[in-house]
């Protein structure tokens, strides 16, 4: 058992990815812990709250396009297709340098206008409006990067995909609290993280030319990429985006983005003015628990291309166990990891945070229980998105994801005014919930032989065709 463990690309993909994410994890931990000190509660959510007026503004934009490159480059590379592999990424540096314009452009006025709705003081609003639409440039900045990211994923390289983002948070870590330090307000932050995506670019340029020149590696170079960038039609990727985004896009919009916003507007409905201090508490509580979570990602991430290369060979029930082993694993273990982080967090948050900082320790324990209730299932959906995209269900994925948000977000903002404090953790537990619709519809797909039809059947319709660029 233990030799066909060692044996499994898949096993071995996961758990350097895993090694990678719990680095990453701890960085962003860290992060939170030292612009805490530097800036105080308040500051600090301003900083946050920042991080999530761009987050809300970029991700009504972004459609999926990255996941969707990525299933497609997975599989034109399982076929030895370089050239369609070629077309898809040239479609993913079209597409998202168009995303990060319109967030540039729309953000000017948006952001700003946003902030003085939701925060309390008329003063600070403008100013959080300002640096939320300075990250909007984020998008040109850390292009390089997702291209070398979704290639790297797509192609299973996963000792250069580690290597990347591990580098690109330490970055982060660095010019972020480096920031903090030298201004003394969000301004530093805001600042250290445009800082760290160019970083991140710069070090996904030189990765992505040391792969495509490798030998026997039959991958686009970045000439090709971008001679295609001109020609290369958005219609066949943006369609497949959008059905996709639908799954990833409304999740964090509803996991990420929106309770931060919500803390902020509940406070100022409420009166309480203690907005920006709860976003605080929030978003660390949050860092603690994503310690382990974030092993999910590692899961998820490999199984997106693993699950397309066996589609790929029209192996009906080679995917079928393989989905039902990643998803039960990973579920499992998952679990396990969240229960015993909540444990020592109590331990944890009164060792970092004594002194002047031990008003944090009280709060951030009481939203670490309620979020340890929602985070527990969250392993369960680890390979959802493979699931739906190859086996031609995604009409599926966004009826049931936008049946859940449709029940999660109201419920969201009903929670937090009733509950200003820990409201929007508890919307959180309501969304994580609607991981057991999908289960359920799974098992019933399964059950019912369907994964025979689509995915030993003729070759998927799913499977976009490459964006065909036009002949000069």
């Amino acid at each position: 058992m233990w030799e066909r463990l060692r044996a499994s690309r898949f096993v071995r993909d996961s758990a350097l990815l895993q090694v990678s994410q719990a680095a990453i994890a701890g960085s962003q931990l860290l992060s939170t812990v030292l612009v805490a000190y530097l800036l105080g509660e308040f500051l600090q959510g301003e900083f946050f709250t920042a991080l999530a007026l761009y987050g809300f503004g970029f991700m009504l934009l972004a459609t999926g396009v990255v996941q969707a490159t990525v299933s497609q480059v997975s599989v034109a590379i399982s076929k030895q297709q370089a050239e369609k592999a070629a077309s898809w990424l040239a479609f993913l540096v079209k597409s998202y340098f168009l995303v990060g314009l319109v967030t540039v452009i729309g953000g000017y006025w948006l952001f700003p206008w946003l902030a003085v709705t939701i925060m309390d003081d008329p003063k600070i609003g403008p100013e959080v409006g300002r640096l939320a639409w300075w990250l909007a440039f984020t998008p040109f900045l850390e292009l390089p990067r997702v291209v070398a990211v979704a290639t790297f994923q797509g192609a299973r390289r996963m000792g250069d995909l580690a290597l990347l983002e591990m580098g690109s948070e330490f970055s982060r870590l660095v010019l972020v609290a480096g920031g903090a330090w030298l201004s003394g307000s969000a301004t530093g932050p805001v600042l250290g993280t445009l800082g760290a995506s160019l970083c991140g670019s710069v070090l996904g340029v030189y990765l992505y030319r040391r792969m495509s020149h490798g030998v026997g590696h039959k991958l686009p170079g970045p000439t090709q990429i971008l001679a295609r960038v001109r020609d290369v039609p958005l219609g066949a990727g943006l369609r497949l985006g959008f059905r996709i985004g639908a799954l990833r896009s409304v999740d964090a919009l509803t996991l990420n983005i929106l309770p931060p916003l919500v803390i902020q507007f509940v406070a100022k409905l409420s009166g309480q003015g203690d907005g920006s201090a709860w976003v605080t508490y929030f978003r660390i509580a949050q860092r603690f628990l994503q310690v382990p979570i974030m092993a999910l990602g590692a899961f998820s991430r490999t199984a997106l291309p693993a699950l397309g290369g066996i589609a790929g060979r029209r192996d009906a029930d080679g995917f079928r166990r393989a989905f039902l082993r990643v998803t039960l694993t990973a579920g499992s273990l998952m679990a396990l990891a969240v229960v015993a982080t909540y444990v020592v967090l109590p331990l944890v948050a009164s060792w970092i945070y004594r002194d002047e900082r031990a008003s944090y320790v009280e709060p951030i324990v009481q939203l670490g229980g309620i979020l340890a209730l929602a985070y527990g299932i969250s392993g369960f959906s680890v390979a959802f998105d493979s699931f739906y995209i190859y086996t031609q269900r995604l009409r599926v994925a966004v009826i049931i994801t936008v049946l859940g948000s449709v029940v999660s977000m109201p419920s969201m903002f009903a929670l937090a005014y009733h509950f200003p404090r820990t409201g929007a953790a508890w919307g959180i537990v309501v969304c994580y919930g609607w991981v057991l619709v999908h289960l359920a519809y799974i098992a019933f797909f399964f059950r019912g032989k369907k994964h025979l039809v689509s995915i030993g059947g003729p070759p998927p319709s799913a499977t976009a065709a490459a964006p065909a660029t036009v002949a000069r």
